[in-house]
């Protein structure tokens, strides 16, 4: 199972790095959630794509790492924690590095594939001061 999910963790780099919206949400379940930090949460394969297609019309995702630090699995659900990292660079800007933690509830799939069911991350970089 672990395998499976750094199998799907690779493809959805890939999707992201290529800037393709539809083949990143293709790893999501079908009743999926997406809780970005500062966003909306998009609830649905359909909602998950806009939004991944909002972030790639803002910023360009390159040297995206995921390091998974634990997979808790029962049945047909598992539970990955881990750290990330990426470049973010935006249309007309300098790139930005970020890294912080995410927690992914995978959900097995009735063609025994596991996708991913519930996906919330959030950057390690300080707060913004309020105005």
């Amino acid at each position: 199972m672990r395998q499976a999910i750094e199998s799907a963790n690779a493809g959805l780099i890939s999707a992201l790095e290529k800037s393709d919206s539809v083949g990143a949400a293709s790893f999501y379940d079908p009743d999926a959630m997406v809780m970005p930090q500062g966003m909306p949460a998009a609830t649905g394969r359909g909602a998950i794509q806009n939004t991944f297609g909002g972030m790639i019309a803002a910023v360009k995702f390159s040297g995206m790492k995921l390091d998974i630090q634990n997979v808790v699995a029962d049945g047909a659900l598992a539970a990955e924690t881990g750290r990330y990292a990426w470049t973010l660079t935006p249309a007309k800007g300098t790139p930005t590095t970020d890294s912080g933690k995410y927690v992914v509830v995978w959900r097995k799939q009735a063609d025994g594939s596991w996708k991913l069911y519930r996906d919330i991350f959030n950057t390690d970089a300080p707060a913004l001061p309020s105005k």
